[in-house]
């Protein structure tokens, strides 16, 4: 899933995702959704957008965001969504991609504190399994949601948390490099351009062997 400019198509993770049978497809096709909005909003960053575009970006980011918070949460799914979906991953993936909105697309700051409850119930979510129970089909969507958590923490308990548990992921994923990394990130909900300087500050801080260059 390739893009005709050679850049991965937006979302594309969440596919390999669907095929682990971790997540129900609507929610799947909602993650896609955000990916293609937030990589359309990534090439306005520098040159805003005016007029009926930027309201058209806003009003289908409003849409999805609506979208996203009526989503059914795991226990009202019907039975079969149940049976081939993964409770702890479904869960992970609508927070996370709630808190990436507000703190990327929406770029709400940090000093509301809205998101110290929501990094705080994904930190709870995850700490019920440890990172070896995910299936390895789901690692890298892993590694984006503790990326993302990461991202918008601002406490010193969760902050430790998102990166004692990256170390882990990272080091059963076998590839700890920067540019790995990258490659993962950007296969999800993710912009280089607003998120490059934190994710590079967490990864460094996670990182135990210096020896690790960003290539």
């Amino acid at each position: 899933m390739v893009q005709s400019d050679g850049r991965p198509a937006p979302g594309r993770g969440f596919f390999v995702t669907l095929l682990s049978t971790s997540l129900p497809s609507p929610l799947i096709n909602l993650m896609v959704d955000f990916a293609y909005l937030d990589r359309a909003m990534a090439r306005h960053r520098m040159t805003p957008l005016i007029g009926t575009r930027r309201r058209a970006v806003l009003e289908t980011h409003n849409a999805l965001q609506h979208t996203l918070l009526s989503s059914s949460a795991w226990e009202p799914l019907d039975p079969p969504a149940k049976a081939t979906s993964d409770p702890a991953i479904h869960s992970c993936c609508r927070l996370a991609a709630l808190i990436y909105s507000n703190a990327v697309l929406f770029a709400l700051p940090t000093h509301s504190a809205w998101n110290v409850g929501l990094t705080s119930k994904l930190r709870c979510l995850l700490d019920k399994y440890t990172y070896g129970e995910w299936p390895a089909g789901t690692l890298d969507m892993l590694i984006w949601v503790l990326f993302v958590g990461g991202l918008a923490s601002t406490r010193p308990r969760e902050q430790s948390f998102f990166k004692q548990t990256l170390r882990k992921a990272l080091h059963r994923k076998g590839d700890p490099s920067w540019s790995a990394v990258q490659a993962i990130l950007t296969d999800f909900i993710w912009s280089c351009e607003a998120c490059g300087s934190y994710a590079w500050d967490i990864w460094l801080s996670t990182i135990t062997d210096g020896s690790v260059e960003p290539v």
